[in-house]
Order: C-alpha cells, then structure tokens, then sequence
C-alpha cells in the first residue's frame, strides 16, 4: 500500500514537472533505478538492499548525470557512463565478498574490533 502511494505521489510529481502525460513517460528510467539500486547497496547476484540505499545511489547517480551535462558531455552518453557505473558496483561489490559497497565502506570506517576493544577495555 505504501509503495502504490509513492509510486502515485511520485507520477503526480512528475507531471507537474512536465505539465503533461505522456504514455512512455518512464520508459528509458530501468537502467537509471537499476544503477541507483546496485550502487545504494543492492547485489545483482541476490541479497537485500535498503531503502536508504537506494536514495543514495539514486542521488549519487542524478549529481553524476548533472555533472555530465554541466560539462557538455551529450546526453546520448550518459547511458554508457550508467553503464559503467554499474559495472563498476558489481566489482566492487565482488571484492567487498557479497556485501553492499555502502555497509563495507562503513565496516572500513569503523572496524568492529576497535570498538570490541574499548568496549571490553573499559568493563575490566
């Protein structure tokens, strides 16, 4: 129910933006939401991403597109920079060992045997 009233708030939103419906508005947006979702978090080979995430990688790849258009690079090429893009998550996703890019840059951050080790330093 959740999703039906974001996907209906989120067509409201995008007419607005246009000023009218067109019947293949959100045609060529599959490989954009794919890109977003594998570089919020979500793995290609199986296995959960949040929604969280998602927002993440969608913003990180609307800065990337806009980026690309400041720059005078075509629109006709930003589907192979997406591309790329994806590729690229899957790799790195491969050399995190299946975990999201999102949770191993976090876990690089903050190891968990820093903060063990002051967790338990302080209880003796």
């Amino acid at each position: 129910m959740f999703s039906s009233f974001t996907a209906s708030l989120a067509s409201l939103l995008l007419l607005g933006y246009n000023g009218s419906a067109i019947n293949a508005m959100g045609q060529g947006m599959s490989c954009r939401v794919i890109a977003a979702t594998v570089i919020g978090g979500a793995n290609l080979m199986g296995g959960a991403g949040t929604a969280f995430g998602a927002f993440i990688g969608s913003a990180f790849l609307e800065v990337i597109r806009n980026a690309l258009l400041m720059a005078g690079i075509d629109s006709n090429w930003q589907g192979a920079f997406v591309g790329a893009f994806i590729v690229l998550a899957v790799l790195l996703g491969c050399q995190t060992g299946g975990k999201s890019i999102i949770a191993a840059a976090l876990e690089q951050l903050f190891p968990k045997s820093t903060v063990e080790t002051e967790f338990t330093a302080g209880n003796q």
